[in-house]
């Protein structure tokens, strides 16, 4: 039997169905639905039957013990079961005292000192079996005695012979009040039960808090909270109210697992930002922090890592979440959000589309690594059939595939159904190279950054008839969007390390080109001498005669020219023409 269901049938029993008097302690952490449990406890029809009347009341907002017992008063006076008892104490003085006809109203008109009073003048066992609840002692005020409060409480148990509940987190007491209590509390206390609900018990409570999220699945919270075992209540409450806001992402047409996935980054920040309070750049050096220390538990051999308390006790509060975006872009939205109470619906919307992108294409990916695994592997499948799938997944997302196989993957996969199907031609192969071929570097992709000498070689090796179109295409990209600014960079980065694209892009510049920038500017002009005085031969030769020939163009234009061009050189090796 559970923990909770142990205390709903011993309270029940003690309050329902035993006459004597007591008082029972439930106590438990804070938020974890004690105030809840107590007021579920009973049914109407189980209080009904019984005719038993319940008064609860938070010590929280009081300022004074005097306070405390009107309110006690006031209440007990609405209790069907208690109106009788009280309406008497008030007529009598309303009598004694001069009070109108009529101003009782249920004594809610009455002055505090006679209501107060009223509680005194109640024969001992008029209140006998009435239940009183007191809820949250560690958040009473400084301003009441927590010692008048135990003395209220032994009150209503030995005088008036109620059966009174404290329900309290014993532990969050100030030292002071804990004091008080551990002195008090084996002559008060009856009975103490400490409520342990278990996660499921728990979600009964914020039930309704996560069925008004219609946009996500009632699991995907709860495998959420269960993962980091949170229990309490009253956060996890605060994080469904702040999820809640989100639910114009309805109206989009997001895949399962991009919503999950948000719900699951938005729930991790909440409940870490409702924890922790730390602002969005405490956020960061807290991440930052958690890696070192994962660091160093995976390597025992790095430098000990000074030790931040404050971080420290957070460590398990923020769950590391797989993300098919960058945590850092929307985790920003999120915290911006719980601060100004803005949402950027356009940036969520953007990241979520993103994400739904990058989610069909490793759907497309996983697909055609399942069908070829399927091929080799699985002896109840089809070849052919096998071949033909990959070859539909393929034909269907033509535009994605450069950003989902490698060049050799997409190869592999080709030749594979050429072998078992008669669906692709040469001119469908070619193709699909072409589009890797022609795509942007900047635009990225599975297959990564596009290398020429990479792709050259294995076009020279699987496709031969295409390397006049790489050469064409390397020419443009490389050469049609070329600044003076480029070429000055590259010139005086050539002598510590080059690579293929950089020998082509010097080697095959003009020398109408290089006239033109060496006119603009006299830096670039200066870069030009210096690049000759260091490089004579080797993977330049093209490119050095082409300076050259530049240079003496500009000789022959005019006679300034011709001047500083002699000047610059009549102190170097450098030699416009080569002798013979």
């Amino acid at each position: 039997m559970s923990n909770t269901r142990q205390i709903d049938i011993s309270l029940k029993n003690l309050i329902l169905d035993d006459d004597r008097e007591f008082v029972a302690m439930l106590s438990g952490e804070w938020g974890i639905g004690k105030t809840y449990f107590w007021k579920k406890l009973f049914t109407k029809e189980e209080l009904k039957k019984s005719k038993k009347s319940i008064t609860y009341l938070s010590l929280f907002g009081y300022s004074s013990i005097q306070s405390i017992k009107n309110d006690i008063v006031l209440k007990l006076s609405k209790e069907e079961t208690t109106k009788a008892i009280f309406a008497d104490a008030f007529r009598h003085f309303r009598t004694t005292s001069g009070t109108k006809e009529g101003d009782e109203s249920s004594g809610l008109s009455l002055s505090g000192s006679i209501i107060s009073s009223a509680l005194s003048i109640i024969p001992e066992k008029s209140l006998k079996g009435s239940i009183i609840c007191f809820d949250d002692f560690e958040r009473l005020s400084d301003k009441v005695s927590f010692k008048d409060v135990m003395g209220l409480i032994a009150q209503f148990k030995e005088q008036k012979e109620c059966k009174v509940v404290i329900i309290l987190n014993e532990g969050e007491l100030s030292d002071e009040n804990q004091k008080i209590f551990s002195r008090n509390k084996e002559k008060i206390v009856d009975y103490n039960f400490h409520y342990q609900p278990s996660q499921k018990e728990l979600f009964v409570a914020i039930k309704e808090d996560i069925e008004k999220i219609t946009w996500c699945e009632y699991q995907t919270i709860y495998n959420f909270f269960e993962k980091i075992y949170l229990k309490n209540i009253r956060i996890m409450k605060q994080a469904l109210y702040l999820l809640e806001k989100f639910s114009f992402i309805k109206s989009e047409s997001y895949d399962k697992k991009v919503i999950d996935e948000f719900v699951k980054i938005a729930l991790n920040i909440f409940v870490f930002r409702i924890t922790s309070n730390f602002s969005y750049q405490e956020l960061q050096d807290f991440k930052e922090y958690k890696t070192k220390i994962l660091s160093e538990t995976l390597f025992s051999d790095n430098k000990k890592i000074v030790r931040v308390p404050n971080f420290d006790k957070y460590l398990n509060s923020y769950e590391g979440i797989p993300y098919y975006i960058t945590n850092d872009n929307i985790e920003k939205i999120l915290y911006n959000f719980i601060e100004t109470h803005i949402i950027d619906k356009e940036a969520i919307n953007n990241l979520l589309n993103i994400n739904n992108v990058h989610l069909d294409k490793e759907n497309i990916r996983e697909n055609v690594f399942k069908y070829y695994n399927m091929a080799r592997f699985d002896f109840k499948s089809s070849v052919q059939e096998c071949a033909k799938n990959i070859f539909t997944l393929l034909d269907k997302n033509n535009h994605l595939i450069p950003y989902i196989l490698t060049l050799k993957q997409l190869n592999q996969y080709l030749l594979f159904i050429e072998e078992h199907t008669t669906l692709i031609s040469q001119i469908f192969k070619d193709n699909y190279i072409k589009q890797y071929i022609t795509l942007k570097p900047t635009q990225g992709g599975y297959q990564g950054e596009f290398n020429y000498a990479r792709y050259k070689s294995f076009i020279e090796m699987h496709y031969p008839h295409l390397l006049g179109y790489l050469n064409n295409i390397q020419h443009n990209s490389l050469l049609s969007t070329l600044t003076i600014k480029t070429l000055d960079t590259l010139l005086n980065k050539v002598n510590h390390g080059f690579g293929p694209e950089d020998t082509y892009i010097l080697n095959n510049t003009s020398p109408d080109t290089y006239k033109k920038y060496i006119i603009e500017s006299n830096e670039f002009y200066q870069s030009i001498i210096s690049f000759l005085s260091d490089n004579r031969a080797g993977f330049f030769n093209i490119g050095i005669q082409n300076i050259k020939q530049a240079l003496i163009e500009l000789s022959d234009e005019n006679k300034d020219y011709a001047w500083r061009i002699s000047q610059s050189i009549k102190e170097t090796d450098i030699k416009l023409v080569d002798e013979k």
